[in-house]
C-alpha cells in the first residue's frame, strides 16, 4: 500500500499559489483567454507532485491529509474515456472537514484534464478554456460554470476505510 505522507500532499488550497499557473489563479475572473494558449489539456495544471502509481488496483493510506488538501494519483489507463488527458487517469482525493471527495480530473463536458484553482469554492476547473468549455467545479464535485455546469465531476470506482484513525483509499 502507498503511503500519503504529508510531502506527497500537492496543495493546501489556503496557500496555493505557489504551486499555481497564475491563469488557473485567474480561470474565473479573467475575461481575456488568452493567457491560456500554452496550458496543456491532457493533465492537471498547477501541481507540482502528483503519487504516479501502475495501472490497476491500488491501496493508498490518505490519512495524512488535513482539511482543504487534495492529493492527485495519476495511473495509465488505455481506455478511450482517458484520450485527452494522455491516456492518464487522474484521481484527486479532498480531504473536507469529517469526509472526503474522490473524483476524478476528467471534465464530464469533453474529457479534458481538470485542474487546482486555489479557489476553496470553486477549487477545480477544467484545463480546456475557451468560450464553449471553459468548466469549474465546487468543493462538492458539481460543475458551477461552464460546460458542465449543473454535471458532477465523474467519481471513480473506489472504496475507503477508516480504522484505527488511518483512512485507506482504494482504487478498483
Amino acid at each position: 500500500m502507498k503511503k500519503i505522507s504529508r510531502r506527497h500532499v500537492i496543495v493546501s488550497l489556503a496557500s496555493t499559489a505557489t504551486f499555481l499557473c497564475p491563469a488557473v489563479l485567474n480561470a474565473a475572473t479573467t475575461a481575456d483567454l488568452t493567457s491560456w494558449a500554452d496550458i496543456p489539456t491532457d493533465s492537471p495544471v498547477g501541481l507540482s507532485r502528483i503519487l504516479r502509481l501502475n495501472s490497476g488496483p491500488a491501496s493508498i493510506d490518505i490519512s495524512a491529509l488535513k482539511p482543504g488538501e487534495v492529493t492527485v494519483i495519476a495511473r495509465p489507463n488505455d481506455s478511450d474515456d482517458y484520450a485527452g488527458t494522455g491516456q492518464t487517469q487522474f484521481v484527486a482525493a479532498m480531504r473536507k472537514d469529517n469526509d472526503y471527495l474522490i473524483v476524478e480530473l476528467t471534465c464530464p463536458h469533453k474529457g479534458k484534464a481538470i485542474g487546482l484553482t486555489g479557489d476553496p469554492k470553486v477549487p477545480f476547473a477544467c484545463t480546456k478554456r475557451g468560450r464553449y468549455h471553459s468548466s469549474e467545479f465546487d468543493s462538492n464535485g458539481l460543475g458551477v460554470a461552464g460546460k458542465s455546469s449543473g454535471d458532477p465531476m465523474i467519481v471513480p470506482e473506489h472504496k475507503l476505510s477508516s480504522s484505527n484513525g488511518k483512512v485507506v483509499l482504494e482504487l478498483a
